[in-house]
């Protein structure tokens, strides 16, 4: 059984990930696990992003442990504040500013004044998990994002879960995250998300994709690899790949499209896992095509269609509506 210290001392959090990953991953507190708070436990999250805290946190318990460790870092986005608090979700209220009150509570009320004067179409935000396993050794630590889509209410509903819960709404319940039940939050949590791409790593083939998305901005599909490796693949070039029998050649087994027979913004309206193996898009030409094996787009990603996959910048514009289907 894979066994980790998981970098947190709070038990809400603990419990929730515990129940994420299941009976295969066993998982301590850094409090169950001996390790003493040091004045340093302070300075692990100076960064600007979600990825760089995770990591550090993950590296520094690691080496002060001496054992693997999970370490993460989530916070709230919120569309009309610019994306604010972000990495300073778990002190955005001004210290002193609500007296009394505990730092939950305090966050509340000051995101719902800021918003005060916010319509109701303009309230969305999104939570942002980042979780980061290391080891004691010292290797390059595996990083795994998650995110879940709300609206910002106007006043506080349910009893349930921590943090901002109360406060932002899930849309497609319609209810407030702290409204739903724990199973239901799992599996639309971002902490849900990502933790379950850290359990399919932990007891999954490492050549097998562990997370499947778009990118942030939504030009280009990002899979993260089993054994740690992650790739961008730009829409255009994976149609261009496609592996129907019309699209290959059968002498050869490559592809025969030309560039000149795939628009330049094409890009795939939904993506399906079909089976444990392979992957089929829908493009926005309405063509479907044939089954992207794991296998075939991770030789594709190694040969990087001639320096092409991967390596360009995502396309400009809009970003279109990919959906991905389980």
């Amino acid at each position: 059984m894979n066994s980790w210290i998981l970098a947190t001392r709070s038990a809400h959090k603990a419990a929730e990930i515990k129940e994420i990953l299941g009976p295969g991953v066993s998982l301590i507190t850094l409090d169950e696990a001996g390790v003493d708070r040091g004045p340093e436990e302070d300075g692990l999250e100076p960064y600007d992003t979600f990825e760089e805290n995770a990591v550090s946190k993950a590296r520094y318990f690691a080496k002060v442990a001496g054992r693997p460790v999970i370490a993460d870092d989530s916070g709230l986005q919120v569309d009309a504040l610019g994306g604010r608090p972000g990495v300073r979700t778990k002190r955005f209220a001004p210290p002193g500013r609500y007296p009394g009150l505990p730092q939950d509570a305090a966050n509340n009320r000051y995101l719902l004044e800021q918003l005060a004067e916010v319509t109701d179409g303009e309230r969305g935000c999104r939570y942002v998990c980042v979780a980061a396993l290391a080891q004691p050794t010292g290797a390059v630590p595996r990083v795994f994002r998650g995110e879940a889509a709300g609206v910002v209410l106007r006043e506080p509903l349910g009893e349930g879960g921590f943090g901002y819960d109360p406060v932002i709404q899930d849309p497609r319940s319609g209810r407030s995250f702290a409204q739903l039940t724990p199973a239901e939050k799992h599996a639309r949590s971002h902490r849900g998300e990502a933790f379950r791409a850290v359990a399919r790593y932990l007891a999954g083939d490492p050549t097998r994709p562990v997370q499947i998305a778009p990118t942030p901005d939504g030009h280009a599909l990002a899979i993260h690899w089993g054994d740690g490796e992650q790739a961008v693949y730009l829409p255009r070039d994976l149609r261009l790949a496609c592996p129907c029998a019309g699209c290959i050649d059968e002498m050869t087994g490559r592809p025969i499209l030309q560039p000149g027979s795939v628009p330049e913004t094409i890009f795939p309206v939904r993506i399906q896992h079909v089976g444990r193996y392979a992957l089929q898009f829908f493009w926005s030409d309405g063509h479907d095509t044939g089954l992207y094996t794991y296998r075939y787009l991770r030789e594709l990603w190694e040969r990087s269609l001639s320096g092409s996959v991967g390596q360009r910048e995502h396309s400009v514009g809009d970003p279109p509506e990919t959906s991905v289907d389980r």
